[in-house]
């Protein structure tokens, strides 16, 4: 719960208010009206690729701001995808979460069978980001073909499947999904991709032509007139000197860009609407006057509910206006 009231972004579930008893402790949640994956790939067998290109990439900015909380979520599958009803991915099920540091090494085995990584199997230390990397690559595998990659009668068989790392695609995928998923399933975590080099992939460049030419041309100007990539530092945020990475490490009040370079790697840098949808840097709260005046009309005052608002505060205030902006 302490997770959900840090982390606000559009492709992770919201918490909107908890109410406690001396029984019970309600949890009031953002509307998912489009049930989760896991229905959706049983209803249809298997998602066709442009579909799965549409959901995947919401799945990777919402995991990408996770990891930029300094969270890892331990427990990526099929059921813990929320849709609503436009197709929008809500991250959801926050139970084995933890804050980590980058390159900190932790101990405990914790997940859905079928998506851990080997390391976790190992139980001999991991670094946690990188098996939410391996967790995601189950995912998709999932998502284009209808099951997982590594099945067994029983766990220890299925311990020994996921040790070894060998898979096959049993449907006919194009090459680029191929490789993004063996690209997302390695053994040796570091050699798995970054969420960088997983969102500029060729297998999504469809989903990438939004991105002007113009915004190109900006990036490289930057990079020019500092004689360096000063996005790679951060993620676009500046240089090192501007921002003390040592001492937000671990910390869920801030957004650490560089977390999503798990192992330094800066060759493969986020362009610049990639860093906007993981950060949700772009966006402002964009106030409905219709749901302000309903809310007044229950007795939150208009500045009171716009004051909650900026602040990210989680009461009766915001939990009515989120629910009436969410009605529709």
């Amino acid at each position: 719960m302490y997770l959900l009231k840090k982390i606000k972004h559009s492709n992770v579930i919201r918490l909107l208010e908890v109410f406690e008893s001396s029984k019970h402790l309600l949890m009031v949640m953002e509307y998912a009206g489009g049930g989760d994956l896991l229905r959706l790939i049983k209803r249809k067998g298997k998602l066709q690729e442009s579909d799965a290109k549409f959901i995947f990439k919401q799945i990777a900015y919402g995991l990408a701001h996770i990891h930029c909380r300094s969270v890892i979520h331990r427990d990526i599958k099929l059921d813990n995808i929320l849709l609503d009803c436009e197709k929008g991915v809500k991250i959801c099920d926050f139970g084995v979460s933890k804050i980590i540091k980058k390159g900190q090494v932790i101990q405990e085995q914790c997940g859905t069978p079928a998506y851990l990584a080997p390391e976790i199997i190992i139980d001999k230390g991991y670094e946690g980001f990188f098996v939410d990397i391996w967790s995601l690559g189950v995912l998709l595998f999932a998502m284009l073909c209808g099951t997982v990659p590594f099945k067994a009668s029983n766990l220890e068989d299925l311990h020994k499947l996921i040790l070894k790392g060998e898979f096959a695609f049993p449907c006919e995928l194009s090459q680029e999904a191929q490789a993004l998923v063996r690209g997302m399933i390695q053994l040796e975590p570091k050699q798995r991709l970054t969420v960088p080099q997983i969102l500029s992939h060729a297998w999504l460049k469809e989903t990438n032509e939004d991105e002007s030419d113009e915004e190109e041309e900006e990036n490289n100007e930057a990079e020019n007139k500092d004689g360096k990539d000063n996005s790679a530092v951060a993620g676009g945020q500046g240089n090192k000197s501007d921002l003390d990475l040592k001492n937000i490490q671990g910390n869920v009040n801030y957004v650490n860009v560089d977390n999503l370079f798990y192992h330094e790697n800066y060759k493969i840098k986020l362009s610049y609407t990639d860093y906007c949808c993981i950060t949700e840097d772009f966006s402002t709260e964009n106030i409905d006057e219709e749901a302000l005046q309903v809310c007044d009309n229950f007795g939150f005052p208009r500045q009171f509910v716009i004051k909650c608002l900026n602040r990210g505060d989680i009461n009766h205030a915001t939990a009515c206006y989120y629910l009436l902006t969410n009605a529709g």
